[in-house]
């Protein structure tokens, strides 16, 4: 899968489920307040890349896939990656229970993607 099924996957979960929706929500502040480089913030990117049985990006495509996460490799140089992976974070945090959100978790990823 690419990280943009994982994250409709995500989107998915967080619509049907207010409990998941403020779990993810909770790894996402995690995240994003432990900041780049944390366990926090690689548990959340998880989430989102192709994972063995035991749960570790070990073949090739999810480790590509949680690099690109992680900010490890950036293919298009300037801000566009890292603006792709703050709505991962920022949106998140909405959880499901916020009024009209318009399910807007997935906003701006859909081309993190490219190359891998």
């Amino acid at each position: 899968m690419r990280i943009i099924d994982f994250v409709l996957t995500k989107k998915g979960e967080i619509e049907r489920d207010r409990v998941e929706a403020e779990l993810n929500a909770g790894r996402a502040v995690d995240a994003f307040t432990k900041g780049r480089g944390s366990d926090e913030h690689k548990t959340y990117m998880l989430q989102f890349v192709e994972k063995d049985a035991k749960g570790d990006p070990t073949d090739p495509r999810g480790a590509a896939q949680l690099a690109r996460l992680l900010a490890d490799d950036e293919p298009v140089p300037g801000v566009q990656m890292n603006r792709k992976r703050a709505y991962m974070l920022a949106n998140a945090v909405c959880g499901g229970g916020s009024p009209d959100n318009g399910g807007q978790f997935d906003f701006t990823v859909d081309t993190i993607d490219t190359g891998l």
